[in-house]
């Protein structure tokens, strides 16, 4: 399901997946949180992960809404509140919270897929 959500994320923001992913301003990073990853990490016991973060030079918690990545009016009519709800429901750190492929098909932005 997170590649679903990268896959989607790349197409309407117009990004590449690997450059979303892995790009050196941590786009993904920015928009996830640091502190949600952490907090995934230490959910899931995997300290020594998480024992990264006091290693981690400029750690911060803040975390950016996706709407921040649409930089054009071409982007602007791709990322609707559905897209952008569908996105963040699936490109989450922890996978006990991300959607089901069940869940996903019934969403409203999947619903409004017209069918050909």
């Amino acid at each position: 399901m997170w590649r679903i959500g990268t896959t989607m994320a790349s197409a309407v923001f117009e990004m590449p997946c690997l450059r979303l992913m892995t790009c050196k301003d941590g786009t993904l990073r920015r928009i996830l949180g640091s502190c949600s990853y952490y907090a995934y990490l230490e959910k899931y016991n995997l300290h020594a992960l998480s024992a990264r973060k006091q290693a981690s030079p400029g750690f911060r918690c803040s975390q950016a809404n996706w709407s921040s990545l649409i930089w054009n009016t071409q982007v602007a009519d791709s990322a609707t509140p559905d897209a952008l709800d569908f996105i963040s429901k699936l490109v989450r750190y922890d996978h006990g919270l991300r959607m089901s492929a069940s869940q996903a098909l019934q969403h409203p932005y999947m619903l409004s897929v017209p069918d050909q």
